[in-house]
C-alpha cells in the first residue's frame, strides 16, 4: 500500500504540470503531497529493513547498496531532465536565466513520469516476491516464533519486578541498537533529503 501511495502521489505531480493555479494554492499542493510521500516513504523504509532482516545480513546489503544506487539513478536522472529542458536553447538566453516555463515544465513531466513508472515496476516486483515460496516459509515461520513467545509470556507468573526488569531490559535494547545504527539512520536521512527534497525544489521551479 505504501509503494501505491507514492506511485499515486507522484502521478498527482505529473498531473500538476498540465495545470495552472494560484502560487498559494500549488504551493499547499505541493507542501502536503510532501509530507505525505515522507509519511509513506518512512513506513516502506522501516517495512524494507524489517523484512530484509528476516533474510539475514546478505539481505540487508543488498538493501543498503539498492538505497545508493536509485540514489545515483535519481541524480543522473534529474541531470539528464534538466539538460533535455534547455536543449536547443541559445547560450545567451540560458546565460540570462530568461527560460519560458515550458522547459521547465517538460523536464518536471519527465523527471515525474519515470518515477511513476520506476514504482509501479517496483510494485509489481513486491506482488511476486510475496508469492515465492521461501518468503511464505520464513514469514510463517518467524509468526510460529512469536506465538510460542506470546504463549510463554501467559504462562510466566505476574510478578511486578519481573515485568519492570523485561520493559526495562527492552528500552536498554532498542536505546543499544539506534546508538549502533546512528550511521545508518544519518545515511538514510540524506537519502530522503536528496530523493524527496530536490525533486519538490524542481516542481516549485516551474512557478
Amino acid at each position: 500500500m505504501s509503494i501505491l501511495s507514492l506511485s499515486f502521489l507522484t502521478a498527482l505531480l505529473i498531473l500538476s504540470t498540465f495545470t495552472q493555479v494560484l502560487p498559494g494554492i500549488f504551493f499547499s499542493f505541493v507542501l502536503l503531497n510532501g509530507i505525505a510521500q515522507a509519511a509513506a516513504g518512512s513506513y516502506l523504509q522501516t517495512s524494507v529493513v524489517a523484512v530484509a532482516s528476516l533474510f539475514g545480513s546478505s539481505a540487508m546489503q543488498a538493501v543498503m547498496s539498492g538505497q545508493a544506487a536509485v540514489a545515483v539513478i535519481v541524480s543522473g536522472v534529474q541531470v539528464l531532465t534538466s539538460a533535455a529542458s534547455v536543449w536547443g536553447v541559445p547560450e545567451e538566453i540560458i546565460s540570462s536565466f530568461v527560460i519560458d516555463g515550458e522547459s521547465q515544465k517538460r523536464s518536471a513531466f519527465v523527471f515525474f513520469s519515470l518515477s511513476t513508472i520506476f514504482l509501479v515496476i517496483t510494485a509489481a516486483a513486491h506482488r511476486r516476491f510475496v508469492a515465492l515460496p521461501v518468503y511464505n516459509i520464513i514469514v510463517e515461520r518467524k509468526s510460529l516464533i512469536r506465538q510460542d513467545e506470546s504463549d510463554f509470556g501467559e504462562r510466566e507468573d505476574l510478578v511486578p519486578s519481573s515485568r519492570g526488569l523485561e520493559i526495562s531490559d527492552r528500552k536498554h535494547q532498542i536505546l543499544s541498537v539506534a546508538k549502533a545504527n546512528v550511521i545508518y539512520e544519518v545515511a538514510v536521512a540524506f537519502v530522503f533529503i536528496v530523493t524527496m527534497v530536490s525533486p519538490k525544489r524542481q516542481v516549485l521551479s516551474l512557478y
